[in-house]
């Protein structure tokens, strides 16, 4: 790239410019040590004579900046400038191919010829000074705990004083200022904490202003950075306090009526609920936002209990389904099968403990009845008196309460039926069925092929058979 420059006033005498570019050149193009520096003496004496202050045009210095030199507001119009220059040229490894004529000169950056160049590394650019980022070492501790106030800062060039401003912020964008910290910041690069803690008494305070105020979020403290010389911009997170809420749910002093464990709800200030069982009429919270709370007793309750499916072929697994609330994740619940008879008696045939895994959710256990244990309870209602097919519901319990029992569960089977004996005639006629009433009163038919009958879903429990001719064929 080429610079056009031009100079201001008469040229310089003696060798001038040209004759002291090429006195570079020749520097440049020797490769005798002892040659170059002395080279390079008579070219910066050239340039001190030739370019005395106030004879080098802005634009003449411009075009020097073909050296790849990074020129940038600290070269005036003096020589002592322009010597550092040529210097940076030898050093840096680039030359002028430079032409005079009319009191105008070209430059413009070249290689050498016989010696390779070398990029020109650029300048370190100063950076600023600076602060930012300010944080709490922290987001939630304990009421009196000490924690930190950090600031990073950057480049700095000489200790800073400046000032750690912390408020107490409400919910209503409110602010009231609580503490104002002195401190200096050291020279360089880095993290700069600075210690703070808020007493229990001074909590107590602000939360009783906040109450005043109709504030109903947690006590929240952020901090700024003040300093004259420097502006930290922004202002830190919040930081919120915590600590120990202890719950009577009782007021008696003998408390061996309330061994049974409640559950005990407590919601914080920013609506997070957490829960735990109370123990001999007492509850205790660790950890909880210093702020305005709400506290109730819950049980748990159990509700649209079901089966999976109303029938299921014996011997296959059917789903206890059952949704839950007001529960606490890890607590057990039992469930409870129970065979009941038709006049609401029943048998408990089956129980297994399951595990809650939340507040709220649903339960899904699979259950199971062999044939074998199917046919044993079919006997057992039958020595009972009990006509009806066999039934099985469920029930869920937990902290010494059952809740009512889910819908019925019917188990199916096939049965065949065999006749035994043979018409005086010698056989049935055509036509003829085999007719099975169940346990729940349904039909089933099947033609008579002279020795066997089968039915497919058939609810298990007493059933009743006989053979039906109203249809079968004239003799």
């Amino acid at each position: 790239m080429a610079v056009e420059t031009s100079m201001d006033g008469a040229k310089p005498g003696g060798m001038g410019w040209a004759g002291g570019v090429a006195l570079v050149l020749a520097a440049r193009a020797t490769g005798a040590q002892r040659e170059r520096a002395l080279l390079t003496r008579h070219a910066l004496a050239h340039f001190d004579r030739s370019y005395p202050a106030g004879r080098a045009s802005a634009r003449m210095v411009a075009a020097l900046a073909g050296l790849g030199v990074a020129l940038g507001g600290r070269l005036g119009d003096d020589a002592a400038a322009l010597r550092e220059l040529v210097r940076e040229a030898l050093r840096d490894g680039r030359a002028l191919a430079l032409r005079e004529g009319r009191g105008e000169a070209r430059a413009g950056a070249a290689p050498m010829a016989d010696e390779p160049t070398s990029p020109v590394a650029p300048r370190a650019v100063e950076e600023p000074e600076s602060i930012s980022d300010p944080r709490w070492s922290r987001a939630r501790v304990p009421v009196g705990t000490t924690l930190s106030a950090v600031v990073t800062y950057a480049e700095i060039k000489s200790p800073l004083a400046a000032t750690v401003v912390v408020s107490e912020v409400d919910r209503g964008s409110g602010r009231e200022e609580v503490a104002r910290i002195r401190t200096r910041i050291p020279a360089g690069s880095g993290d700069h904490a600075i210690e703070w803690r808020r007493s229990p008494d001074d909590a107590a305070a602000d939360l009783d202003a906040d109450a005043a105020t109709g504030d109903g979020g947690p006590l929240e403290y952020r901090f700024r950075v003040e300093s004259e010389r420097l502006r930290c911009a922004g202002e830190s997170g919040p930081l919120w306090l915590t600590n120990t809420v202890a719950v009577d749910i009782v007021k008696e002093e003998d408390r061996s009526a309330h061994e049974a464990p409640r559950i005990v709800v407590l919601t914080d200030a920013i609506g997070e609920e957490r829960r735990t069982p109370s123990e001999r009429g007492r509850a205790r919270f660790e950890g909880v936002l210093v702020g305005p709370v709400r506290l109730r007793v819950a049980a748990p309750s159990f509700t649209r209990l079901a089966w999976g499916a109303p029938r299921v072929p014996v011997g296959e697994a059917v789903e206890a389904r059952f949704s839950y609330a007001d529960a606490i994740g890890g607590m057990k619940a039992l469930v409870v099968v129970y065979e009941v008879n038709r006049d609401g008696a029943s048998d408990e045939v089956y129980r297994e403990e399951v595990t809650l895994n939340g507040a709220s959710g649903e339960v899904r256990m699979p259950f199971t009845r062999s044939e074998e244990e199917a046919e044993g309870d079919i006997a057992e209602d039958a020595d009972s008196g009990d006509a009806g097919p066999i039934e099985y519901r469920f029930a869920v319990a937990a902290e010494g309460r059952e809740t009512a029992h889910s819908a019925a569960l019917w188990l199916t089977h096939t049965v065949s039926v065999r006749v035994e004996e043979a018409s005086e005639e010698g056989g049935y006629p055509a036509g003829a069925e085999v007719v099975l009433v169940a346990a729940d009163g349904t039909e089933h038919r099947a033609p008579f092929n002279g020795e066997e009958a089968s039915f497919e879903g058939v609810v298990c429990g007493p059933m009743v058979v006989r053979l039906d001719l109203s249809r079968a064929e004239a003799p």
